[in-house]
């Protein structure tokens, strides 16, 4: 399993939209146009979304885990005494929780643990 721990954001966000299909056009196309995102719907976006830090867009993340592990059993936890987030589910599997790490900001916990899960599926 890969450690995100060492990881920018960028390196998350990026691993994020190649799973999920997006690509990016750094060569100009036919029309001289380059720089943008291509999504999986086939929609441009001048700007790629940010996973790490954006609360809509690491819930849906959550969401598609809760809705497809096992009965909604993701599970967001604070940890006050060291100030971090980790974003785990009970796996089946190994008969435990499985997760990413603990991390300072919520989003960036949930983005590295639906990376986990991707990688395990």
């Amino acid at each position: 399993m890969t450690d995100f721990t060492q990881w920018t954001d960028e390196q998350v966000n990026g691993a994020i939209f190649k799973k999920q299909g997006w690509s990016h056009q750094d060569k100009p196309d036919k029309y001289g146009a380059s720089g943008y995102w291509i999504m999986p719907n086939g929609y441009l976006s001048l700007e790629a979304p940010d996973f790490c830090t954006d609360w809509r867009l690491a819930g849906m993340l959550l969401e598609e885990m809760g809705g497809e592990i096992v009965d909604k059993m993701t599970s967001l936890f604070y940890f006050p005494d060291e100030s971090s987030w980790r974003c785990c589910w009970y796996s089946p599997k190994v008969e435990g929780w499985e997760g990413g790490g603990k991390r300072l900001s919520p989003c960036r916990a949930i983005s590295e643990a639906w990376l986990v899960w991707k990688e395990l599926e």
